[in-house]
């Protein structure tokens, strides 16, 4: 058998099949660019491999040498600087100054959505399995069939945003090179073939918000669920609080739900929000209402909204808003609580501009960055909120009036 000639492949010039005695093997032998060396690149033996995962790795291969590399010392090369997706995304959140929300939520989609590419190192995830993956995310999310299809087909969110969480992580890699002056990933983010092949659908903006009549019946439920009789079914009197809080300020949902005691300030009557999305502390101005709601949630804890299991952490309010949308049955998420601030705002004559600084919005324009934001500013915007939410007369004929106008 060893005195057999090797078989050349039909389809990849340089790729042979090589007879030996413990049986035969895939082996590529072409010319390295800028030497006069030929390359010898050995696969394994033939019973163990399929034609077409040898076919592959031998144009790669052939595509090394025609830059000049050699496979065999560029393998090398790859395993000492090879990175699995979880030592990848460990590195990342290690190096990378973000915030622990962002953190939280680039790792929580990745373990998700990509819990078998974990171990795989990062220089094997393809085009293909990256568009692959998305639709399966999409789909899989589709079939389960518990995210809400809002503006957007169900799914398409989720497998967005998981995209993003790794094209983030794998973008930290982009410029790294290799002992032997290659890139780790030569091909660059495998991520952005999803730009390239235009499989992502644009999403649509969410413009939900609660008309006047949802919100008086959300005020009822809520403020009978406030109170410190409440029986804390099917929702407790902290969670009801919260929701309202999230109602009277524009709060986003976790810069509510993280709040310690030691950003309330009765005595000077603000709330602190330290850590914001646009990474800018936010000050608001504490009403009559928002104090004694805020007054019947005191603790011991730390925290404002305590979870009920473990003292020394903050309620999670996963499920909050599901749940009371259920019992009041309205349909609304805590993106179109902060939509209907920003809308019951509008319709009063505030402009963009005195919106923002409730809702503590990136600023718009060079100009607005040198404006400073004070408690003056917003006390009106709160107190606005308010008189729509609680001090409206359940009078019908003003109520259908107010309805009329939106």
């Amino acid at each position: 058998m060893s005195d057999q000639k090797p078989i050349p492949d039909a389809e990849v010039p340089g790729l042979k099949i090589k007879p030996q005695p413990s049986g035969a093997v895939y082996v590529l032998k072409a010319k390295q660019r800028g030497t006069r060396r030929t390359a010898t690149v050995t696969y394994g033996k033939v019973t163990n491999l399929s034609i077409r995962e040898v076919r592959r790795r031998a144009k790669q291969d052939l595509a090394l040498l025609s830059q000049g590399i050699n496979p065999n010392t560029h393998k090398k090369a790859v395993a000492q600087g090879e990175k699995s997706l979880e030592e990848a995304m460990n590195e990342f959140f290690a190096t990378r100054p973000i915030k622990e929300s962002t953190r939280l939520s680039y790792e929580q989609t990745v373990r998700r959505n990509m819990k078998d590419w974990l171990t795989r190192p990062i220089t094997e995830i393809t085009h293909s399995m990256i568009i692959s993956r998305y639709h399966k995310i999409r789909d899989d999310v589709a079939k389960r069939g518990k995210q809400k299809q809002l503006a957007n087909p169900s799914g398409e969110g989720e497998s967005q945003k998981a995209m993003r969480s790794l094209s983030a992580i794998l973008g930290f890699y982009e410029e790294d090179v290799l002992p032997d002056g290659t890139k780790l990933l030569p091909l660059g983010n495998p991520c952005r073939v999803l730009k390239a092949k235009s499989a992502r659908r644009p999403l649509r903006k969410r413009e939900g918000y609660l008309n006047l009549h949802q919100r008086i019946d959300l005020r009822d439920s809520l403020s009978r669920a406030a109170h410190p009789q409440w029986d804390n079914k099917p929702f407790t009197n902290q969670q009801a609080i919260f929701v309202m809080v999230l109602l009277l300020s524009g709060l986003r949902k976790d810069e509510a739900r993280l709040l310690r005691w030691e950003n309330i300030s009765f005595s000077d009557r603000t709330i602190i929000i330290p850590e914001t999305k646009n990474s800018r502390s936010h000050v608001l101005p504490m009403t009559d209402r928002m104090k004694g709601l805020l007054e019947q949630l005191k603790n011991e804890s730390e925290w404002v909204f305590v979870s009920p299991r473990h003292k020394g952490k903050p309620a999670s309010m996963s499920r909050v808003i599901n749940r009371i949308s259920k019992n009041v049955g309205i349909d609304f998420t805590h993106h179109d609580i902060r939509r209907t601030v920003a809308t019951l705002l509008a319709d009063r004559g505030l402009s963009d501009n005195q919106i923002g600084v409730l809702l503590n919005h990136s600023d718009k324009g060079q100009t607005q960055s040198y404006i400073q934001r004070t408690i003056q500013q917003v006390i009106p915007l709160m107190e606005t909120i308010e008189n729509d939410l609680f001090d409206l007369d359940d009078d019908p004929d003003l109520i259908r009036e107010k309805a009329n106008e939106e």
